[in-house]
């Protein structure tokens, strides 16, 4: 590990924003969290910072890493910081209004009460309070990726990293499980509380263990291992990909079909992650994306509760049995027999 050197500046409310707008902040390393702050009556972490900068409460620093080639476009990605960053530039662009804050007593008595206003909605002195709070970053210059996300874990010690955030940190090819997790399926399929704890990215690794590992085990005991060790091919990124952009094609035709019980059943979990296979084949042998989905209708459009029409499948996708690699395997293969079936049919 290198040895580098701490430098600072500060910067107001309104120059994260500014900075934002030109494209000179970053939370895209592999171990940020994603934004989890909520301004509601349970927690309204967002407006209590807003209520600490008007009243000239202390803000703690932050820390990037500034990465450059040229010194005249530098992009400080932060390591600590994103929560409350991000929390500052949504006020100032009038994304939410002030809940759950103490009232204001002025020096002559007078009291005032900013809760439901946004940003543009408070008196002028108080949004000058607001965008000229000065904050302390402090960042080191173009640190190794390695040495920043162990920074980062030291940042962190006393609020431990979840089991998907640390194998995240230490995987081979995050940065490529990072960019695949932006993909429009994940939106479709799962929950904004699901986005946050990252579970786009465990159902990449799951995707890449069920089509590529050697042993198919969906234990994460086995695939913390592999995210970490194992960097996924150009070749492998192009066909999960590919996997991805048939699911939302599929999606669509579902919709218009107005198939909404077969749509959440392909949306469940181990259901997209079972069907990469049927898809990885259907792309490979170039079938008829309408015959795809019509056969997903056959399958999942029981007419009752029961995940499909298949009886072995259910049992062995509900439970600590559907991540052995016992139902792994068994799932994919009692798809892909009635999937051939299928398609010999019509």
């Amino acid at each position: 590990m290198k040895v580098y050197e701490k430098k600072s500046f500060p910067r107001t409310a309104r120059d994260f924003k500014t900075m934002y707008e030109k494209g000179n902040l970053s939370f895209d390393n592999a171990v940020q969290r994603s934004f989890v702050w909520k301004n509601t009556s349970k927690d309204n972490r967002m407006s209590m910072l807003i209520d600490s900068m008007l009243r000239g409460f202390p803000v703690p620093p932050m820390y990037c890493n500034c990465i450059f080639e040229d010194v005249k476009n530098k992009m400080y990605d932060f390591l600590d910081g994103k929560q409350r960053t991000t929390t500052i530039i949504k006020f100032l662009n009038n994304e939410f209004s002030l809940a759950g804050i103490p009232i204001f007593e002025e020096e002559d008595g007078e009291e005032i009460d900013l809760n439901g206003k946004t940003y543009s909605e408070l008196p002028e002195e108080y949004q000058d309070r607001v965008k000229t709070y000065n904050f302390v970053v402090y960042y080191y210059e173009n640190m190794e990726q390695d040495d920043a996300e162990d920074m980062f874990r030291r940042l962190n010690n006393g609020k431990s990293l979840t089991a998907i955030e640390l194998s995240r940190s230490k995987a081979a090819s995050r940065h490529d499980i990072f960019e695949m997790g932006k993909h429009e399926i994940f939106n479709i399929a799962l929950s904004e509380k699901a986005l946050v704890g990252r579970a786009n990215e465990d159902i990449i690794v799951k995707v890449w263990v069920t089509l590529f590992s050697e042993k198919k085990s969906l234990e994460k005991r086995y695939t913390n291992p592999i995210m970490e060790n194992t960097k996924i091919s150009g070749d492998e990124i192009v066909e999960i990909i590919g996997i991805f952009d048939s699911f939302v094609k599929l999606y669509g035709m579902l919709v218009e079909d107005k198939e909404k019980k077969v749509i959440r059943k392909i949306l469940n979990k181990t259901n997209l992650i079972s069907l990469s296979s049927i898809l990885q084949k259907a792309i490979k042998n170039e079938d008829d994306i309408k015959n795809v989905k019509d056969w997903m209708v056959h399958f999942y459009n029981t007419g009752t509760k029961n995940m499909s029409i298949n009886i072995e499948y259910n049992e062995i996708s509900r439970g600590r049995i559907a991540v052995t690699e016992k139902a792994v395997i068994a799932r994919r293969d009692i798809l892909l027999k009635d999937y051939e079936k299928y398609l010999k049919r019509i």
